[in-house]
């Protein structure tokens, strides 16, 4: 998995097989996961600083198109996506004006 081919999908589930309970994902930093009571750290040491756009499209992806639009709307918003096989909170903001996501596995 590299910068430009990854999935949330592929994220949630390596965060997971690492013991996390978050998946951090922000426009211009690597994705990070956070395990109980540590540091947030890298999910994959391969892939680099997340494209904005690219961000974007996959998070809409994920939403529905209606929530999408309010999320557009108001720039922030709680979603449960499904997502390997069960239901995935996501807290999605703008953080200067780029997409960001915290994934609460």
């Amino acid at each position: 998995m590299t910068g430009r081919d990854w999935m949330f999908e592929d994220l949630v589930l390596r965060a997971e097989e690492e013991g996390a309970g978050r998946l951090h994902l922000a426009a211009g930093a690597p994705p990070l996961m956070r395990r109980r009571g540590e540091d947030l750290m890298p999910v994959d040491k391969a892939i680099g600083p997340l494209e904005p756009a690219r961000l974007a499209r996959e998070l809409s992806r994920l939403v529905e198109p209606e929530d999408w639009r309010r999320l557009e709307l108001t720039g922030s918003g709680e979603v449960s996506v499904f997502c390997c096989a069960r239901v995935v909170r996501l807290s999605l903001y703008r953080a200067s004006g780029e997409w960001a996501a915290v994934a609460h596995l």
